[in-house]
């Protein structure tokens, strides 16, 4: 295992010494933890590229999170969503959402998931919660570009502009 992982989450950076002394008291032991770490990372960048129209394709991590049983109904909504299961992947992200609820990723997550279900004013909401508890420049711009595309596909050109240009500023 590599010593210079580093895992970003909520409260700051994780380094991997604190991963495995996680993992080490964890029912999933050391390997399931990272193990589930590394899939859930697979299965984000795999996904990247199956992004429905609408939705910003913006390069974000997969949210952070030292506990499994987040990390799994993460993998479950990821899952769903690839099939077009939307209600299914809202639920796992809900379920998760209840275990950790000042996670923006989760909270960018689930906006994904209303703006491919066309419920653009909730994944407005949505991303705006997440950018309300995010530090994260990435994670703010995409949410930018979501609440953009959101505007878009409702008519409303002007907030759809101002959305994207606030997206681009962080990103400069």
């Amino acid at each position: 295992m590599a010593t210079g992982l580093v895992l970003r989450g909520v409260a700051g950076p994780c380094r991997g010494t604190q991963v495995r002394a996680f993992a080490n008291r964890s029912a999933l032991g050391r390997r399931g933890v990272m193990r589930s770490l590394v899939v859930t990372g697979l299965i984000t960048v795999a996904l990247a590229g199956c992004a429905s129209v609408g939705t910003p394709t913006a390069p974000v991590p997969a949210p952070a999170s030292a506990k499994p049983v987040v990390l799994n109904l993460m993998r479950d909504s990821t899952r769903s969503s690839a099939a077009g299961q939307y209600p299914q992947a809202a639920l796992a992200i809900e379920q998760a959402l209840r275990i950790e609820p000042r996670n923006p990723w989760l909270w960018h997550e689930l906006a994904k998931v209303r703006s491919q279900q066309q419920r653009y004013h909730q994944a407005v909401q949505l991303a705006a919660k997440s950018n309300a508890l995010s530090r994260d420049a990435r994670l703010q711009a995409a949410n930018w570009l979501l609440i953009s595309a959101a505007y878009k596909r409702v008519g409303n050109h002007a907030k759809a502009r101002m959305a994207k240009e606030r997206a681009e500023r962080i990103d400069n």
